[in-house]
């Protein structure tokens, strides 16, 4: 019988994603360039505040996916782990960046994955909202483990405002989607020797867009491809307001900091 982290590789092995550019395996390719854009100037802003003038050593990507932050990573570290899990992600993933003398690729899983040096930054993208408390607490000390004295874990996952909710994953055979709040979160860092110091929304809300029918209309009348113009790319990301809490489920960053 399979662990719940096998079926999850197991489910990402089988679907893919959709794109280069995309977090997971049925988003709109072309809206998934828009917030690919957004969460990559994110991380930059969020690299710049907290990790350029104090470190600038090893950083680690778990669920590393086809590396849609490893240029990103780059510009900040001088040695960049990808980790990913899927083999066939994997495979992608290491024709993209195994030649990269700056860059190692691992087909592996964080939890077991033997990396003797410590690394500054630890950013996980789309995990761990579907492991249990207590898996949560492993990562965390794991991630603690790893990391220099007052580094960084950044973690790109869901916010539910104002209460948590669990629900049956649609994708994940008997996985089980946890949902949890801001206050979840901080206790779960306190718990296990981190402090929560940053967050945002990782993409705009942008609701009209996300509308299959809005996108239909927008193809047919050949107006969707404006999407990813960079110019609307960049008009979008400065009128966004992605650091108000407002009820509902979103995507974030939260950056826990390691403090014991």
């Amino acid at each position: 019988m399979k662990t719940l982290r096998q079926e999850i590789i197991s489910y990402w092995n089988n679907s893919g994603l959709s794109s280069l550019e995309s977090s997971t395996s049925h988003a709109d390719d072309q809206l998934a360039v828009l917030d690919n854009y957004i969460e990559n100037n994110i991380l930059e802003e969020i690299l710049e505040e907290f990790i350029a003038a104090k470190f600038n050593g090893n950083c680690i990507d778990v669920g590393a996916g086809y590396g849609r932050f490893t240029q990103t990573l780059k510009k900040y570290f001088k040695s960049v782990i990808l980790l990913e899990a899927a083999p066939k992600i994997f495979t992608i993933l290491s024709k993209r960046w195994g030649d990269d003398s700056n860059v190692t690729c691992l087909n592996d899983e964080f939890e077991n994955t033997l990396i003797n040096s410590k690394s500054c930054f630890i950013l996980c993208s789309g995990i761990l909202y579907l492991y249990s408390l207590s898996e949560v607490d492993n990562f965390f000390l794991r991630a603690h483990k790893l990391l220099e004295e007052e580094g960084y874990l950044l973690v790109r996952d869901f916010i539910s405002l104002p209460t948590a909710q669990t629900v049956a994953s649609r994708y994940v055979t008997q996985a089980t989607c946890f949902y949890r709040t801001i206050a979840d979160w901080e206790l779960i860092a306190h718990q296990n020797g981190f402090s929560l110091v940053f967050f945002s929304y990782s993409k705009p809300n942008l609701f009209f867009l996300r509308k299959n029918k809005v996108l239909k209309t927008l193809d047919f009348l050949g107006l969707k491809k404006f999407i990813t113009y960079p110019k609307f790319l960049s008009l979008v990301f400065k009128l966004s307001d992605l650091k108000t809490k407002k009820k509902g489920l979103r995507t974030c960053f939260l950056l826990f900091k390691k403090s014991i």
